[in-house]
């Protein structure tokens, strides 16, 4: 059926090659593949179409367009700083921080320390709306002292 270094690959979608495959009568239909009822019934919004790459500049390198939209929260910053990213934080990652909220034993059903930062961070934001973000932290590191203390003596 397919002839050795065909790129006929590159014509059409796999959809729209066996469709007509099948009107030619070269693929019986009942022969048609498990997919093909499903993808009639349920058509992509856009057709999968090989699109080809662009060629490299002079460089070697492919000019590609960014379009992959950033994904940031408000409280990603306080999340990067509690976690040691930045240098004013005084908490160095010293511990592992367990994104499961269901532990054994002691822990069992707390919210890990990042979380309660965070909810602490944004309570005290909500009551100091003048701060900037660095004054709101070191404000949590403050009243969160208790709980920094218990997590640097484990």
């Amino acid at each position: 059926m397919s002839v050795a270094g065909s790129r006929l690959h590159r014509l059409g979608s796999v959809y729209s090659r066996t469709k007509d495959l099948i009107r030619s009568k070269v693929l019986p239909y009942e022969e048609r593949p498990l997919w093909y009822d499903v993808y009639e019934a349920f058509p992509p919004i856009r057709e999968p179409v090989y699109e080809a790459d662009t060629p490299p500049d002079k460089l070697g390198l492919v000019d590609v367009e960014d379009n992959v939209r950033e994904v940031l929260y408000e409280e990603d910053w306080v999340r990067a700083n509690v976690n040691g990213v930045n240098f004013y934080s005084s908490l160095n990652n010293k511990t592992i921080s367990s994104l499961f909220t269901e532990l054994t034993g002691k822990h069992k059903e707390r919210k890990n320390f990042c979380y309660r930062f965070v909810k602490k961070f944004q309570e005290i934001q909500k009551l100091n709306n003048g701060l900037n973000n660095e004054q709101l932290f070191r404000m949590t590191e403050q009243e969160m002292k208790d709980a920094i203390n218990e997590l640097k003596e484990q």
